[in-house]
């Protein structure tokens, strides 16, 4: 048996529901990370604009 089969046999099932799962999920979640991202952005800027005051 070679390790790409094993690496199937042990990943396979698991990699299909994780790609069913992006297929569904990925819409929700995508729009929520990039808020956030951008959220975390401001607040860097921000902070990175107050700190050059404060000097």
């Amino acid at each position: 048996m070679s390790t790409q089969q094993a690496d199937k046999g042990i990943f396979g099932d698991n990699f299909r529901a994780q790609q069913s799962l992006n297929n569904n999920g990925i819409k929700q979640s995508e729009w929520w990370l990039n808020i956030n991202y951008a959220e975390v952005l401001e607040i860097h800027h921000a902070a990175v604009a107050l700190n050059s005051q404060a000097r």
